[in-house]
């Protein structure tokens, strides 16, 4: 994560641009949340953002089973997680566990720009409370929910052009 804020630093520095405009999804809402900490941003989007680090009943439980079957010579424990997380190598997988790991809580608190939160009700990767969690904790912020899943941008383009649009004509 760290490494892509330099590169967008580096080019937002060569083409002199400040207090950039943001759009991000997912896990590029994690790259935007430490690019928050360093530079000045005008506005800001986040579409089904990452970066918060979710309390989940299940999921500690499945983590607790997968690191048990880890810990054993079984031919099925590298069939347990997302279907993301499946079709990387076993390096790719200690990265993308540090990152979905790395909580950014202490960074949302600090974005004081006009925010646009963009999410897909039907969303399963990042669910409904982490739009509640931005929403909250981002005081200039608002939210549009529309009955789509993760990629609910893509799904619903033409709504999310229009909201884009809007916001950025905002003053």
């Amino acid at each position: 994560m760290f490494d892509y804020v330099k590169i967008v630093v580096s080019l937002l520095t060569a083409h002199n641009i400040q207090n950039p405009i943001i759009v991000c999804h997912s896990f590029g809402c994690r790259v935007a949340l430490l690019l928050s900490s360093k530079i000045a941003i005008k506005k800001l989007v986040i579409c089904a953002g990452a970066g918060i680090k979710q309390k989940n009943k299940k999921l500690t439980t499945l983590n607790i089973t997968k690191k048990w079957l880890d810990n054993r010579d079984l031919k099925f424990h590298n069939r347990i997680g997302s279907k993301d997380y499946l079709a990387l190598s076993q390096i790719d997988k200690i990265t993308f566990k540090n990152i979905v790991n790395f909580d950014l809580k202490c960074l949302i608190e600090k974005i004081t720009c006009p925010t646009l939160l963009y999410w897909g009700l039907q969303d399963k990767e990042t669910p409904m409370q982490m739009c509640s969690y931005f929403h909250k904790h981002i005081k200039n912020s608002r939210c549009k929910i529309v009955d789509f899943g993760h990629f609910a941008y893509l799904e619903n383009k033409h709504d999310f052009c229009y909201e884009l649009k809007n916001f950025l004509g905002e003053k």
